[in-house]
């Protein structure tokens, strides 16, 4: 795998991209037609997907394990828990890394704890109906396309660390705004904002990961990261659920809005320009892109 940095934050635009293309533009319509012409429809095309995907994985020529059998230090073959508890491990030691997963992961609590209410708060703090309500996720996607094609160039021009904070902060003024207004037409250039944003957030980190974790552990940094991304979903539906009904629809996008600029902050000593060259020296590879 090549650890170019700009060759990893364009790929990365484009698969991210693809993603939200895919599942936030063309899905939710497609879906929304399908459904409305035989509610199985979906599920048999989603099926069919799945199939079609396992067939074309399969026609990939090549080997994907490893070049022998994982053995430990004194060379008996490992078990699945020992490999996994090597990578939580590697993680836990990579002072960079486990500030990106601690930052991926309060970022998905506060998202999804407004996302939980999202559908009441439309429609009854920005008067949207149905049509309204799936406007407002396309500007969201529409905002996650541009940044995929523009995160590579803002990375060169900003650098790695600079966006992995100032995406969080203003990520945050828009959940803030969103979450203040009554106006569907502010809270829909906010929601473009966030996912415009958040994207370019993504691109940054997951490139970041891929840099600097050694081939032979990348499957099991990755699944560690996402234990804790997802992991923190539904724990931030329910935190939303808490919020709301506590102290009103607004609250969730309120409270993430003045606690995510906090968590960016307070990474600063461990997420920053010098940090970031000191790793990937560590990884011996060359100096990122952006300025000094």
């Amino acid at each position: 795998m090549s650890r170019e940095a700009q060759r990893l934050e364009r790929a990365n635009g484009r698969l991210v991209g693809t993603q939200v293309v895919t599942q936030e533009l063309a899905g939710p319509p497609v879906g929304g037609f399908l459904f409305s012409a035989a509610a199985w429809i979906p599920f048999a095309v989603d099926a069919v997907t799945f199939a079609a995907g396992s067939a074309l994985v399969a026609t990939i020529r090549g080997h994907f394990g490893p070049a022998q059998e994982a053995l430990d230090p004194a060379g008996r073959r490992t078990t699945l828990r020992v490999e996994i508890t090597e990578g939580l491990r590697w993680l836990a030691a990579h002072r960079v890394l486990r500030t990106t997963a601690a930052m991926v992961a309060v970022v998905n609590l506060l998202a999804a704890a407004g996302g939980a209410v999202m559908v009441l708060f439309a429609q009854e703090k920005l008067g949207l109906d149905a049509v309204g309500f799936g406007l407002l996720l396309g500007g969201s996607a529409v905002g996650g396309v541009l940044g995929s094609l523009v995160a590579a160039r803002v990375v060169r021009v900003v650098g790695p660390a600079r966006i992995a904070i100032w995406t969080m902060v203003g990520s945050a003024l828009g959940f803030l705004v969103f979450g203040l207004s009554s106006d569907p037409w502010l809270a829909g250039a906010m929601f473009g904002l966030v996912g415009f944003l958040t994207v370019i957030f993504n691109v940054v980190l997951g490139s970041l990961r891929q840099a600097l974790t050694p081939d032979r552990l990348l499957g099991r940094v990755i699944s560690a990261f996402r234990l804790f991304g997802y992991g923190a979903v539904p724990l931030g539906s329910l935190l939303g659920g808490i919020l709301a009904r506590s102290f009103g629809l607004r609250s969730p996008f309120v409270v993430a809005g003045v606690v995510i600029p906090v968590v960016a902050l307070a990474c600063l000593p461990a997420i920053n320009t010098r940090t970031l060259a000191e790793a990937r020296a560590a990884a011996g590879l060359e100096p990122g892109p952006g300025p000094a």
